[in-house]
């Protein structure tokens, strides 16, 4: 048993969330790898080369209005047939979706992951973390020690001095070292009939000083 805390720490590792947390980053990576690959893709859409939010907003938003364009030249035109421009504005629909899905999981990342300072990567041509996974998540997952935390470790101190002096007592009078359970529980008639039956004794046989003083004088008798 410690005889006492040490000082308690400030801040401590929550090391279940911190694995839990790598593995969210890591995920994370892949999203906006896959992202930005999939939107490299539409010739229509302008990727930006750059991990700000607000330019993937803006390019969005341009998506938008090339969206709502393409839209308005569709139901202008005077030579498709209504099928043939139904048809179109269901494509055009349908490629606004898919980048719109792009950008927002992109933004979404880089939203719940501030601390990974994004930065775009000419050669790879993606975004990826400007720092260590390991470390983003080690400070993420790192909580402050509350207050009550001191006290706590104090109460213990105290049972845990308690104890040891307990101990020694029994020692001292080669009493039985109970569990701490088996004491906490003892009744006070429990307690009484240990002591006067010397059962709370080290050496203890289970028999009464009245049956070993009888033995004894037998002995005696008999030799």
């Amino acid at each position: 048993m410690r005889e006492r805390f040490e000082q308690l720490p400030k801040q401590v590792t929550d090391e279940i969330e911190r694995r839990q947390l790598i593995g969210e980053l890591r995920q994370s990576v892949a999203t906006i790898r896959d992202a930005v690959k999939s939107l490299r893709e539409y010739p229509d859409f302008q990727c930006p080369s750059s991990a700000a939010v607000n330019k993937w907003r803006h390019a969005l938003e341009a998506a938008d209005l090339r969206r709502d364009a393409a839209l308005q030249a569709i139901s202008s035109d005077l030579i498709l047939t209504q099928s043939g421009k139904d048809e179109s504005a269901q494509e055009w629909k349908q490629w606004h979706r898919e980048v719109a899905t792009a950008v927002n999981s992109i933004v979404r990342q880089l939203e719940t992951w501030p601390e990974g300072n994004w930065r775009w990567n000419e050669d790879t041509e993606t975004i990826e973390p400007g720092r260590d996974l390991f470390d983003v998540a080690a400070e993420r997952s790192t909580k402050p020690v509350p207050a009550e935390a001191t006290e706590h470790a104090k109460l213990i101190d105290s049972v845990r001095v308690a104890v040891k002096n307990l101990r020694a007592w029994e020692d001292g009078r080669d009493v039985i070292r109970q569990p701490l359970e088996t004491l906490l529980a003892l009744s006070s008639e429990e307690l009484a009939t240990q002591w006067a039956t010397d059962t709370v004794r080290v050496n203890h046989t289970f028999e009464t000083p009245n049956l070993i003083a009888t033995r004894e004088l037998l002995k005696s008798k008999i030799l």
